[in-house]
């Protein structure tokens, strides 16, 4: 691969920081054989003092969910999970899940019975049914009238939520790969935290990564900003916090991962050498090719509408172009404008991280930040020229 210099990217992570659009932001580009370029700009704490490296800790949310897949096609490949099966195979107590059809008036929920139950890999593809209710009015709507419990994935309050459809009849971004951590559990009788540690993080020398964040570690933590009245602001709740390792019960296959931009990369490079890292393999050739076929046939990625703007803006994580599930995350037949090949991957986490990985290129990318809302506009626009910037220059 041939470089000719990597000042214009550096350069628009700077401008990003020294504009104000953001407070601080990672960018990383890789090839199969690791990482050739990665600059941090900005500051990590409140008092915008400490300046932002490139090993700093953040929390990646939604991009634990390529780990949790990770996970369960290892289980797959031993035999312990069959992707056809129906959920409840494992987990009995989703054996009874019903539909939320729509609301009579004073908000009496109306109920159908599914024609099956979910499969495994309709769970891992987002076309289970089990949806997130600050992306699905009915949902968001059950939650706020006290139908069901609140639900954001990150719980197991999961017994009484209800499907937003037919199984396999659409795709909708939803929680089912929290459901998905709680069978890895199941069939392998580890905590999902430690299955991770044991068959992924151990393996590709991820030190950085985990459900906990250390003592030791957190002076590496970003604060997490939001974006308020057109001012960035630090949020309120939910920042980075020192907690001992395995103290939450519950530990979501969807989402709650901390990590660094360098530590998941070694993911990204093990998928770009068809699930081989340092020779050591934790995905056989077949799996990953998998991962980056169409899983979800004639249906569409769709794009997302927020129910809660505080949290998430209006997403289009196909960036105007049509968009496909393989298995962990989206992809691009087509590629996208700002340079990814067809038949690119990528996703996401809601504190505005977002990853690439181009096979035919053999390359990947990262951009992360920590601020919401999702999609958020400024993010997005550096993200995008970042990628550009990149490409023109390979």
């Amino acid at each position: 691969m041939q470089i000719k210099g990597w000042d214009e990217p550096r350069a628009l992570l700077d401008e990003a920081i020294s504009n104000g659009s953001l407070k601080s932001v990672i960018g990383i580009i890789g090839s199969s054989d690791g990482i050739i370029f990665s600059h941090a700009s900005g500051t990590r704490d409140i008092e915008y003092k400490k300046r932002i490296e490139i090993d700093a800790i953040i929390e990646i949310a939604s991009m634990t969910k390529l780990v949790t897949t990770i996970a369960a096609l290892q289980l797959f490949e031993k035999g312990l999970i069959d992707l056809d099966k129906g959920m409840d195979t494992y987990l009995p107590n989703f054996a009874k899940p019903k539909i939320l059809v729509n609301f009579s008036q004073k908000y009496k929920p109306n109920f159908k019975i599914p024609k099956r139950i979910p499969s495994v890999r309709e769970l891992i593809t987002h076309t289970s049914g089990y949806v997130y209710p600050f992306f699905n009015a009915n949902a968001m709507a059950a939650q706020k009238n006290g139908v069901t419990q609140k639900n954001d994935g990150f719980s197991s309050n999961h017994l009484n939520v209800p499907l937003a459809f037919e199984p396999g009849t659409k795709w909708e971004y939803g929680f089912g790969i929290g459901w998905l951590g709680l069978i890895i559990e199941e069939v392998s009788g580890y905590k999902l935290g430690s299955y991770f540690n044991d068959f992924i993080f151990d393996t590709l020398e991820m030190k950085d990564t985990s459900f906990e964040l250390s003592e030791d570690k957190f002076h590496r933590s970003v604060t997490i900003m939001e974006r308020y009245g057109g001012n960035l602001v630090a949020l309120k709740e939910g920042q980075p916090k020192i907690s001992e390792k395995g103290i939450n019960k519950f530990q979501s296959g969807g989402g709650g991962l901390y990590s660094t931009l360098p530590d998941y990369a070694k993911i990204l490079i093990t998928l770009l050498n068809r699930g081989t890292y340092n020779g050591n393999q934790i995905l056989s050739g077949s799996s990953v090719d998998a991962m980056f076929t169409n899983q979800i046939g004639k249906l569409d990625v769709e794009k997302i509408t927020s129910q809660n703007q505080e949290l998430s803006n209006d997403a289009d994580m196909g960036f105007g172009s049509a968009a496909k599930w393989g298995l962990g995350f989206l992809l691009h037949p087509q590629g996208t404008q700002n340079g990814r090949s067809p038949g690119s991957a990528s996703w996401a986490g809601v504190f505005n991280t977002y990853f690439w990985i181009d096979r035919r290129k053999s390359l990947f990318g990262m951009f992360a930040t920590q601020v919401l809302p999702f999609y958020d506009t400024k993010s997005i626009e550096y993200l995008k020229k970042f990628e550009k910037s990149v490409y023109e220059i390979l």
